[in-house]
């Protein structure tokens, strides 16, 4: 949550438990209001390997995550997306807004649009049941992309529910 945290007295704890083999990489999770601020300190702190964020269809298109996560990228961090899903905490019903447009359900629709994005090395999923479970393998190993009507869908469905989601753990 602090981009202060990564500082010279981390860096030193980081390289000696790779010395000493306790570790083979360093990174971090972040999903407060700072995503972008953590981003650009991690790409100028080159003991950072890797980083988990919150990045969804909601946030595609915020120019100022989108900056961070090019830079992130260009300094060879291994982005793992996470809350691909939304996290549409409190509005069980909220997934119903979706209109499916073409083949891909919301949860894979979700998904294949994160794997798109070839900044992104990883994506984590929540996956609550077998049927989404069975949803996203089928994504997964189907290679087709994502359609114009599938991502106008998305976009719309994006800003039906975007006052109902959480948006990170500080607000």
């Amino acid at each position: 949550s602090d981009p202060d945290y990564l500082n010279d007295e981390l860096a030193i704890l980081v390289m000696r438990l790779k010395k000493s083999k306790k570790i083979r990489h360093f990174g971090f999770s972040c999903h407060g209001n700072n995503v972008p601020e953590l981003l650009h300190k991690a790409a100028k702190t080159p003991w950072v390997e890797s980083i988990m964020f919150r990045f969804n269809y909601r946030s595609y298109g915020n120019k100022e995550l989108n900056d961070a996560i090019n830079v992130a990228h260009k300094a060879g961090i291994g982005l793992i997306a996470m809350k691909t899903q939304g996290s549409e905490a409190g509005i069980r019903d909220a997934w119903k807004k979706f209109e499916q447009k073409g083949k891909w359900s919301k949860h894979q629709a979700v998904l294949k649009a994160v794997w798109e994005d070839e900044r992104i090395t990883a994506a984590v999923s929540h996956m609550d049941t077998f049927e989404k479970l069975k949803q996203n393998i089928a994504a997964a190993t189907d290679q087709t992309k994502l359609t114009l009507g599938e991502w106008e869908s998305l976009e719309r469905y994006a800003e039906a529910t975007r006052p109902y989601a959480c948006d990170g753990c500080d607000r």
